[in-house]
């Protein structure tokens, strides 16, 4: 999670210490996902008393997702009363530099990660914009060609993790293969999969792109919205 360790203006020193290990010979490589904002519970370590001088932010840089406060920003009321009465709620935070983040997508030794966390389908929009938005904030503007998005989806995981059968389209691979047309429009809702749907507070910009087949060893399972 290059992103929320290093998305607060380290990112150079971080990438350099990540060039540095590899070129030692170590088999290092990392993930990044392709927001400028954490996610986690509002009653995790994270948000433990000198967070706000840490991340130099104040309470409004904390959305909420779920509960009765589902949508908003915090306050330092909100804060205090969900920290101790419900502090399982999901929480967003903006405070990540979209500058260090951009760098670590375009890093050759990083690949794209989503981890969504959902409760009752709410939660980050990483959860089910996280593909599209790779292509739609970086492939678009110039920071990623199409092959190199592709291969950080796709082949560059699967062969971190040892599945010799996935990420790839050569011959004796698994048929699983995702057709879109990275030139239509998307909207992307955490809760619905990559098409047309409802922008959320935590969405950012409307995205674009749609997904038109998906096929699982060989068999079509999504085709045209079906």
């Amino acid at each position: 999670h290059l992103g929320s360790m290093g998305g607060y203006g380290q990112m150079a020193q971080v990438l350099s210490m990540l060039d540095a290990a590899r070129a030692g010979g170590l088999d290092v490589m990392s993930d990044c996902y392709p927001y400028d904002a954490f996610s986690t519970r509002i009653g995790e370590t994270t948000y433990d008393p000198g967070f706000l001088e840490r991340y130099h932010c104040d309470y409004s840089a904390i959305g909420l997702c779920g509960g009765t406060y589902d949508g908003q920003r915090c306050t330092k009321e909100i804060f205090d009363e969900l920290r101790k009465e419900h502090p399982e709620t999901i929480t967003v935070g903006y405070v990540m530099q979209p500058e260090d983040v951009r760098m670590a997508m375009a890093h050759p030794a990083v690949m794209l990660c989503s981890d969504g966390l959902m409760e009752a389908h709410e939660g980050h929009p990483r959860a089910a914009g996280t593909f599209p938005r790779l292509i739609a904030q970086y492939v678009r503007t110039g920071t990623l060609s199409l092959y190199n998005a592709i291969e950080k989806m796709t082949s560059m995981p699967a062969q971190r993790i040892g599945l010799s059968q996935k990420g790839s389209l050569a011959p004796g691979c698994d048929a699983d293969v995702v057709i879109f047309d990275p030139d239509e429009a998307w909207t992307v809702d955490p809760n619905r999969f990559a098409s047309k749907g409802r922008n959320t507070p935590f969405a950012g910009k409307t995205l674009r792109g749609k997904v038109k087949y998906t096929i699982v060893g060989g068999e079509i399972v999504y085709w045209e919205g079906e």
